[in-house]
């Protein structure tokens, strides 16, 4: 949860300082990458998951969106996995993007599927060329930028529910909506 709160207080407080920009000052780019883990490599997410992966229903993808102001840069990335890369890697990452941009920051933020491979500390060939081929994918970005406006919304929808128990004489509660 903290992890949760200090990527919404970083993007909150980087979208207000951005706010104050006018259209001529920010500009954005944005890329998608696909990652490639291999057919029958293990998969991540459930302890009690036996097997490897068997095939592809969906491409699994990095997607990055850069955004200038007049001072500074930053790229945000999510990736299709189940947890982070090794912090040498995301390192590396930053490394090869501060060497071929004006982006000072880069923040990774993965989706936690549990439909992805399992990534570990010591990478594998698949993770190497993720980590390469999402640099590249934030240098596209980069080179893709374009005025742009920074703008907010509110609303609610009720499409589903987290968890939903089973209480006596058939009533049922639920955790969280989502």
């Amino acid at each position: 949860m903290k992890v949760y709160l200090l990527i919404f207080s970083t993007l909150s407080c980087g979208a207000l300082s951005v706010a104050r920009l006018d259209a001529k000052q920010l500009q954005a780019g944005v890329a998608a990458v696909e990652l490639h883990p291999p057919l029958g490599y293990i998969m991540g997410g459930y302890g009690a998951r036996t097997g490897v992966s068997q095939g592809v229903l969906d491409p699994l993808h990095a997607k990055v969106l850069v955004l200038e102001g007049k001072d500074s840069a930053v790229a945000l990335v999510t990736m299709d996995l189940v947890s982070n890369l090794p912090a040498a890697q995301l390192d590396r990452i930053r490394e090869l993007v501060k060497s071929s941009t004006n982006i000072e920051d880069v923040i990774f933020n993965v989706s936690h599927t549990h439909s992805g491979p399992l990534v570990v500390e010591n990478p594998p060939p698949w993770q190497l060329q993720a980590a390469n081929d999402i640099a590249a994918g934030i240098g596209r970005a980069w080179r893709a930028r374009r005025p742009a406006r920074i703008g907010i919304g509110t609303g609610s929808v009720r499409i589903g529910h987290n968890r939903l128990y089973d209480m006596s004489e058939g009533h049922g509660w639920t955790a969280a909506l989502n």
